[in-house]
C-alpha cells in the first residue's frame, strides 16, 4: 500500500508531509496572510493533534536549530511564528512506499 507524500523545502534540507499536514501548514499560511496574528482555531480533535505534532516535527527536522515554528495560545489556536522562513511546498510528487 503506498500513500501521497508530499514535500516541503527549506533551504537544502526536505521533509516528506502527510496530507493531513500539508492540509494543516496550508491553513496557517493562510492565516497567517488573512489576519494580522495569523492565528488559525484548530478543532481538539485526536486528529488535529496528531497532525499539529506531526507537522511540529517535521517542520523541526528542517530547522538546525529544531524549532518547530507553530506555537498554540492554550485555547485552540495555532500559528506560523514570526520566525517562520519561507517553505517551499509541492504537492505533486506522487506516492511512496
Amino acid at each position: 500500500m503506498t500513500r501521497r507524500r508530499d514535500v516541503i523545502e527549506l533551504g537544502d534540507k526536505e521533509a516528506l508531509l502527510q496530507p493531513a499536514s500539508t492540509k494543516l501548514l496550508l491553513k496557517l499560511i493562510e492565516a497567517r496572510r488573512a489576519s494580522p496574528g495569523g492565528w488559525e482555531v484548530v478543532p481538539p480533535t485526536t486528529a488535529n493533534r496528531k497532525a499539529v505534532s506531526r507537522l511540529r516535527e517535521d517542520l523541526r527536522a528542517l530547522d538546525p536549530e529544531g524549532r518547530s515554528w507553530i506555537e498554540n495560545d492554550g485555547r485552540g489556536r495555532y500559528r506560523l511564528t514570526a520566525a517562520c522562513p519561507p517553505i517551499n511546498l509541492s504537492t505533486d510528487q506522487g506516492e511512496t512506499p
